[in-house]
């Protein structure tokens, strides 16, 4: 299932929410910011149902979590040719692929339940390389944690 979870000028939240047969569960809230055709952010008009949806829950494209230590470690990662799109955007779930790579490295069982948060510090950017594309880091900042179990 997914709705538009709050809206703003230059941004909207979309929220998805799924459920496995084995009791799995993975919620996703995202801020969309929309761009013109410069790829600078622009106002948004015309939301129609979707602002209607949304009510008065607005969102923000402020960045939540703190910056990542100086000197901390990056990684870049390769990308296959359908991680881009036409305008040269990496999928956002390309990102989770590349944390859920790293939660062994942190001591994280990936199959265990976490609660993450990511926030994109800039854009992502692809570069390609005969038949190969590497994308440069995204200067992303993850927090994590282990939810609380039920009792």
């Amino acid at each position: 299932m997914t709705w538009c979870s709050g809206v703003s000028a230059l941004a909207a939240g979309r929220r998805w929410s799924l459920s496995g047969d084995a009791d799995g569960r993975i919620e996703v809230d995202c801020v969309w910011i929309h761009l013109d055709t410069g790829g600078n952010p622009a106002p948004i008009e015309g939301f129609g149902a979707y602002a209607d949806a949304a009510g008065d829950r607005r969102v923000s494209t402020r960045l939540e979590l703190p910056d990542p230590p100086a000197g901390a470690a990056r990684r870049p990662w390769a990308l296959r040719a359908t991680d881009v799109d036409l305008h040269g955007h990496v999928n956002n779930s390309v990102h989770w692929q590349a944390v859920e790579g790293l939660l062994p490295l942190l001591g994280i069982d990936p199959r265990e339940p976490i609660e993450a948060e990511l926030d994109y510090r800039r854009p992502s950017t692809s570069t390609r390389n005969s038949n190969s594309f590497h994308s440069s880091t995204a200067g992303a900042a993850l927090s994590h944690s282990s939810p609380a179990k039920p009792r």
